[in-house]
């Protein structure tokens, strides 16, 4: 009886750590094309992957979801896992069950489930409507749950999708178990500060959910096989003989194994319908550079269908290029300046579309002029400095920047005979973050030339911070009191399970 009991412990204990799932995912720097990418011109982004949002889900036996959120509301909020099966996903499916054609082993079979997540297409706002009753019908108070420094809409605007993806992976699949536990938390990635964390969110959370389904999947199979061999093998927990360790160390090659090139499309797909939850009509940049790593080009297109797709290139060496991010804590809504920038087009299409042009000519001559050669050189860094002064004007022209934004850009290039340095605001602006290029010095060699960047790094760093931007801005809080400057590695790693 004893080891019958230690053996059902051990197993329930090794079939527990098959409901927890991670994910990581990095924010991002847009280093030209912002608000032209809206209107199908190229960008070129970069993700910063040691600026990351993690989220990890995990079960619970009470039939309840519990959303924590740290950075954004100090306690867990829970809802009842029934209250979110109420809502239509918009594909004119039943209620209950997703629509009624999404089967299990779409969710399991990538491509299966990418075409049909394409058929159904992106939410309504029918659906934005219907998790919002969902949320008030929770009685959750976020006016006063809510950190202090954000408002509640920040938060709602987190559990819109959060609920959205629960209903599009955990609900159709049916789990079995109870209930689970969401936190999100962002690893050294400002919120809010145009560095893409409302992608690396929705990125790093469909990565978990979908993550969570496959381990589910993996679960029945792994249990059914553990109660067939607790049937016919005594003890084997205490001494595990090499078909249960065989189980085992295959089940520790699952949980480590990273997102396929058809799982990292199906991640894409759900994070792109959950930005345009967030945001209405994001351009799709941010969550595909979280989602894939590295360094894009991205441009919307129209096919012959007139229907709206788009076009990535990755860029396998992009350039190391030394980067100052400077957070000016000045809050802003990226829906609001898209459609700002909207409006401006819709009422002065003769004025505006040569701008979005010429910042789509930026784009064009980066990749044609830089990257085409695959080294920095002395002409092309000046190049890119050039490049991104006149992008930052030309952003300025629609009416994105910001006193804030443009104080570091003028420094900067007043800085530039001495420091060579270069800086634009980045992502949607209104405020947020601005990023600042320090062109090399090729007359130096090895070490030198090193030694002689962190010294221009740290100097540039110490001028931007000392800016007092807020000493007169009254519609800033009180508490702030510089510009905050910090360094990050431009490119790398996308999505990651942990």
């Amino acid at each position: 009886h004893r080891s019958s009991l230690l053996q059902k412990i051990t197993s329930k204990r090794r079939m527990n750590k098959l409901f927890e799932s991670s994910a990581s995912a990095p924010g991002k720097l847009i280093l030209f094309g912002e608000h032209a990418v809206v209107h199908n011109q190229p960008a070129i982004a970069a993700c910063l992957t040691d600026l990351r949002i993690k989220v990890q889900v995990s079960s619970r036996e009470d039939g309840k979801v519990f959303f924590d959120l740290p950075d954004l509301i100090d306690d867990p909020i829970s809802i009842a896992i029934q209250d979110l099966e109420v809502y239509n996903n918009g594909d004119g499916g039943d209620e209950k069950d997703g629509g009624g054609s999404l089967s299990s082993s779409q969710i399991l079979e990538p491509n299966s489930f990418l075409k049909y997540l394409k058929d159904i297409g992106a939410p309504t706002l029918d659906v934005v409507k219907d998790i919002k009753e969902i949320i008030q019908k929770s009685n959750i108070n976020l006016h006063t749950q809510c950190n202090k420094a954000l408002s509640a809409d920040t938060y709602e605007s987190a559990l819109i999708p959060l609920i959205y993806l629960i209903h599009q992976l955990i609900i159709p699949y049916k789990l079995k178990h109870g209930g689970f536990d969401i936190k999100v938390q962002s690893d050294n990635l400002p919120l809010g500060a145009g560095l893409g964390s409302s992608a690396a969110f929705s990125v790093a959370s469909s990565a978990a959910l979908y993550r969570y389904v496959l381990l589910y999947h993996d679960h029945d199979h792994i249990k059914e096989n553990s109660i067939k061999d607790d049937n016919n093998v005594e003890n084997d927990d205490i001494n595990p003989g090499p078909t249960k360790k065989l189980k085992q160390d295959k089940l520790e090659v699952e949980i480590q194994k990273q997102p396929t090139k058809e799982q990292l499309d199906v991640i894409n797909t759900l994070a792109f319908y959950s930005e345009t939850l967030i945001h209405g009509t994001p351009s799709g940049i941010d969550n595909t550079v979280s989602t894939y790593g590295g360094a894009i080009k991205y441009v919307k297109l129209v096919n012959e269908s007139g229907e709206m797709t788009s076009e990535t290139t990755m860029f396998d060496n992009f350039p190391k290029l030394n980067v100052v991010l400077t957070n000016t804590f000045v809050p802003r809504s990226t829906k609001v300046l898209v459609r700002g920038v909207k409006k401006f087009k819709d009422d002065f299409p003769s004025i505006v579309d040569p701008i979005l042009d010429s910042i789509g000519e930026i784009s064009r001559t980066f990749c044609k002029d830089v990257l085409a050669s695959k080294v920095i050189t002395d002409e092309s860094s000046r190049k890119i400095s050039r490049l991104i002064q006149t992008n930052h004007h030309l952003l300025c022209a629609l009416g994105v920047s910001h006193p804030s934004l443009n104080m570091i850009s003028n420094l900067t290039t007043e800085l530039y005979n001495d420091l060579k340095t270069s800086s634009k605001l980045t992502g949607a602006g209104g405020g947020g973050c601005a990023f600042t290029f320090l062109e090399e010095d090729f007359d130096k060699e090895g070490n030198d030339r090193e030694m002689l960047m962190k010294s221009r790094l740290k100097v540039v760093i110490e001028k931007i911070e000392s800016l007092d931007f807020y000493k007169n801005a009254k519609e800033i809080e009180q508490s702030k009191s510089s510009f905050r400057c910090f360094t990050s590695v431009v490119g790398g790693d996308g999505v990651l399970w942990l």
